[in-house]
């Protein structure tokens, strides 16, 4: 049965999860304050989301959509669109973008090399330019 899913995720940098989401070809909406989801299956409450992927950009059921939180952001999804939606693809572009900025503004770190394997994991070897 079709439930909307509250998704503990490590994003924490809104610019690297919106760049992310738009390298993955979604058009995300930025609202400054939140928003009340699209959720056509939920009861009672509406999760809030400040960062909202229309459900017709990848055939869901609801909208997907990430809330600031404390620490960063949590995704609200429908449990029957984790296959619709790139959660899995998302969880491999963000952290890649994330080391890249973090040793584009340090010059003793260079990319030595980058490679995908099978599964689709990115692997990044680093130079100390000490």
């Amino acid at each position: 049965m079709s439930e909307v899913q509250t998704v503990e995720v490590e994003y924490k940098d809104e610019g690297i999860l919106i760049e992310s989401l738009k390298e993955l070809g979604y058009q995300p909406k930025v609202h400054q304050n939140g928003i009340d989801m699209d959720t056509y299956y939920a009861r009672g409450k509406k999760p809030k989301a400040h960062i909202v992927i229309k459900k017709s950009q990848f055939g869901g059921y609801m909208d997907c959509g990430f809330e600031r939180v404390k620490d960063g952001f949590q995704m609200h999804i429908d449990n029957m669109d984790h296959g619709k939606f790139k959660s899995k693809k998302l969880k491999q572009i963000y952290p890649e973008k994330k080391i890249m900025k973090y040793i584009k503004g340090r010059s003793k770190f260079s990319v030595k090399s980058r490679r995908v394997d099978k599964e689709g994991n990115v692997r990044i070897r680093l130079n100390n330019n000490f």
